[in-house]
This record gives C-alpha cells, structure tokens and sequence, in this order.
C-alpha cells in the first residue's frame, strides 16, 4: 500500500495500529517511521496507543473456570431446544390444519375459476347486444318485445296476405 493513499490529510493515524503490530511492509513502515519522527501530532496519537498497548499488556489474562465450556454448551443447547419446540409447536398447530387449509384453498380456486369462466363466457362476445343496448329507446313498447318470437316468420305471414 502507498501511504500517500493511507494519510488523512497530512498525517498517518489509520496506520499507526498495523506499525505497532508490525503488520506494514518494509518500505511502508520506514515510511511511516518517517512521518512519526516529523509530526508531533501523529507522534503524539503513537504514544497514546503505545501507553494503552503497555497498559493491556500488564493485565493478567483471565482464565475461564473450569466448568465454563460445559456451561456454555448447556446454555446454548438450551437455546438451541427452546427455539427448535417453538418451531415445532408452530409446526404442530399448522399441521393439524393442513388439510384445511388445503381445502379452503382449493375451494377458492374452484369459486375463482368459477367466476371466471361465468365471466369470460357472458354475453360480452355477442355482436348483437350492443346493438339492441344502443337503440332501446326503439323498444319502448314492451308487448312487442315480449312476444318477438312471434315476429321471426314475419316475412312468411307477410308474404301470405298475398295469396
């Protein structure tokens, strides 16, 4: 890494923890060297990471007790069971109502369906209903239109006079 693209601003505070580590490549640790030897600002922010480093390094590890793995186990296993019984108790209420529920469904599939061929098979195709919708004010009277049937052989009765 360039420490051109690692400064903030002027200074080189981001990688003063991984110089501290030893985690830089040579040449960027030089580098950083450098810059610490000539900013007292960065030089400063050092000390107080390496004050704190000497700090935590002069506190004694804890060390867990004895039964702390076996308790730790127990406890996540109880977790792990109290979350798998509701899942299952979850799993047990919906099962009970599995084949309800695939009734229902299935019987609103069969409504749904239902209405729809209803739909897509009612009148809306027939090229004669808009016609007679647009000129119902010609069937005003309704004893005509009640017995149109009649009217079918209109042409044969007419056609009778003659004789």
């Amino acid at each position: 890494m360039d420490i051109k693209k690692q400064k903030t601003g002027d200074h080189v505070r981001d990688l003063i923890s991984a110089f501290m580590d030893g985690e830089l490549p040579v040449r960027q640790a030089a580098a950083v060297r450098r810059h610490l030897d000539e900013c007292p600002a960065c030089r400063k922010e050092y000390e107080a990471l390496t004050s704190v480093d000497h700090l935590l390094r002069g506190v004694p590890a804890v060390s867990p007790s004895a039964d702390f793995s076996r308790n730790f186990w127990k406890k996540v296993n109880a977790v792990e069971t109290r979350r798998s019984r509701g899942l299952m108790g979850l799993m047990g209420i919906l099962g009970s109502w599995r084949p309800v529920l695939a009734a229902a469904s299935a019987l609103v599939i069969v409504v749904a369906g239902s209405v729809f061929l209803y739909h897509s098979g009612s009148d809306n195709n027939d090229p004669v209903m808009p016609g007679i919708a647009e000129n119902m004010t010609f069937y005003g009277d309704y004893e005509i239109v009640q017995n149109l049937e009649l009217f079918e052989n209109w042409e044969e009765i007419a056609s009778l006079d003659g004789i």
